[in-house]
């Protein structure tokens, strides 16, 4: 049975692809699982061949081995949310943000028509990033009014200080995208908004994901997270090549110091990512 996500990219036409008894899609060049929240993967090698062969895609990317020992690669999950748990610096900056800001629940309808000026604002915070233009936003969050997802917004009055964009499976959520306007960070926007959320999808029994490492972004979302009960469940990252990439990497690797240091100018920061990626790979695999 398709999980909503999956069954939504096939009503909106995407391009997918089965093996190892789930669907695959193409992002950025990589052939990922098409599912946003915690999957954990094992391929043999004719699936990887056919997978790489069909796509055409740069590379193979999944997780494995979910494990208490610790890895370079995880998962970031928040099993249970209780704000009376929250160190007593986070609960006050939670109740500082609730007093000054207003969280609620919008629809798509509106973040089309309202939501590019935050959206935009937020890559202000952001290296190496660059927004979309805004019809490309309006035709992406319109394609999204009949899928599985939900969006939380916090205002400082009248104006949208941050959002997050939430893909709700059937117990289970992926905060799949959150933007914040960085000009209202001083008050406290994004403490308030994670704490509705949070307390509403909790409420629900669900488990909330806020996805892997990151590896291709600048953020410290992710410890900012940890301060509400996110924890890393750890894994093995698993990146299978294609032939051409594979000889790229075998001759790039060995001289990943010196390209660290060149400035992050045309393709020089993807570089930089693919042979991050592939240093996390060894460490998993020498773990």
């Amino acid at each position: 049975m398709n999980n909503r996500y999956t069954q939504w990219l096939i009503n909106v036409g995407g391009k997918l692809y089965k093996a190892g008894g789930i669907y695959w899609r193409k992002y950025n060049g990589a052939l990922v699982p098409a599912k946003a929240t915690q999957c954990y993967v094992e391929l043999d090698d004719s699936d990887i061949k056919l997978l790489l062969k069909e796509s055409k895609a740069w590379f193979i990317r999944y997780s494995s081995n979910p494990q208490h020992e610790v890895s370079s690669w995880w998962y970031i999950v928040c099993q249970q949310y209780d704000k009376a748990r929250l160190s007593g610096n986070t609960r006050s900056k939670v109740n500082r943000g609730r007093k000054r800001c207003e969280v609620r629940l919008l629809d798509a309808v509106w973040m089309e028509e309202h939501g590019y000026e935050c959206y935009r604002a937020a890559y202000r915070r952001y290296i190496n990033a660059t927004p979309v233009d805004e019809k490309t936003f309006k035709r992406s969050i319109a394609q999204k009014r009949n899928g599985p997802f939900e969006w939380w917004g916090v205002f400082f009055g009248d104006t949208l200080a941050g959002y997050c964009e939430c893909l709700v499976e059937e117990n289970e959520v992926a905060t799949n995208i959150i933007k914040l306007h960085p000009d209202y960070l001083k008050q406290y926007s994004s403490y308030a908004l994670f704490d509705v959320l949070l307390t509403h999808y909790q409420e629900k029994g669900m488990v909330i994901s806020n996805g892997n490492r990151s590896i291709a972004h600048d953020t410290n979302m992710q410890d900012f997270l940890i301060k509400f009960g996110f924890e890393k469940q750890y894994c093995i990252l698993n990146v299978h090549y294609s032939m051409l990439l594979n000889m790229v990497i075998a001759l790039l690797y060995p001289m990943r110091f010196l390209i660290n240091k060149l400035p992050d100018k045309f393709y020089v920061y993807h570089i930089k990512s693919i042979l991050f990626q592939h240093n996390i790979v060894r460490d998993c695999n020498n773990g």
